[in-house]
């Protein structure tokens, strides 16, 4: 087991040593086999406490034990969620989350449940906003190859925005950067309207989770080209990003176009719909079309 701590005071008489902010970087998954050993075996008369080996690294550099920790866990695999939550690098984004949804906690690892309802999906809140993402600043971090990705790619998302909060001493990725913080909780809200917007009932989609004649889950594969044609509504203010859509704006149209390429586009399969390019063209074109018509 690998620890680490900010600060360790050796008590020689008693073989003791104090820790001041512990915790385990490399051996969770041991911490939890110990406890349930205890649990299972201690109330026996002969039962005899085990040994552990361990390392102890003391330091209050908090970018060193970041590094330290990723460094001792690549041998588990890290996912790359938990290195950007020990990099600090999901930190300024759940603020920004928490300005619009106050009791959110972002996922920033992956012991992190989000099924429990404790943690949004950070991931795939990261994907939401880029398929949001103008088409300038998307450009202005080489990507040019649509926004299909964006359904289909959380893990180079999640890349993406580590480059954005690494890469901020230039100006352009900045502007990126600004995008993110102030458009994320507005984007999570609109993603959870599409997710279940009442407006799909009637379409025959047999993909759509209905309940009791509600709309209760719309497949991401669909959801996503349509967050994406919302992009048309995605405005930069003197007060920030917005997503501004206009009263005007009929979404029944928005949603009678989705429908209409789920079946002749993507052949009835919310997962094809995803990742093909002619579904987010033909909706992005709907509201580009409204987006200069209403100006």
């Amino acid at each position: 087991m690998v620890l680490v701590a900010r600060h360790a005071e050796v008590i020689d008489k008693e073989k003791k040593i104090l820790l001041t902010s512990p915790s385990i970087i490399n051996g969770s998954q041991t911490q939890g086999e110990l406890k349930r050993h205890f649990a299972m075996n201690s109330r026996y008369p002969d039962f005899v406490e085990p040994s552990v080996k361990y390392e102890l690294i003391v330091t209050t550099d908090d970018d060193l034990i970041a590094e330290v920790s990723i460094a001792r866990n690549f041998q588990n695999d890290v996912r790359a969620i938990s290195i950007a939550g020990r990099r600090g690098q999901l930190e300024e984004l759940e603020g920004a989350v928490q300005e619009v949804l106050p009791n959110v906690k972002l996922r920033k690892s992956e012991t992190d449940i989000v099924s429990d309802g404790q943690f949004l999906d950070t991931e795939k809140l990261i994907q939401v906003v880029f398929a949001l993402m103008p088409e300038d600043l998307l450009a202005a971090l080489d990507v040019r190859d649509g926004k299909v990705f964006t359904y289909s790619q959380k893990t180079r998302c999640l890349k993406l925005f580590q480059k954005i909060v690494d890469g901020q001493a230039d100006p352009e990725i900045r502007k990126a950067y600004r995008y993110f913080l102030d458009i994320a909780g507005q984007a999570w809200l609109l993603y959870e309207r599409w997710k279940s917007h009442a407006g799909f009932r009637g379409t025959r989609i047999r993909s759509i989770v209905r309940e009791r004649g509600q709309i209760e889950d719309v497949p991401d594969g669909i959801v996503f080209p349509i967050i994406a044609s919302l992009e048309s509504f995605v405005k930069k203010t003197r007060n920030g990003w917005v997503i501004r859509i206009p009263n005007e704006f009929d979404e029944a149209v928005l949603i009678d176009t989705a429908d209409q390429a789920y079946k002749e586009i993507a052949a009835h399969n919310p997962q094809t719909m995803g990742k093909s390019k002619a579904c987010y063209s033909a909706l992005l074109r709907v509201t580009s079309i409204y987006a200069k018509l209403i100006g």
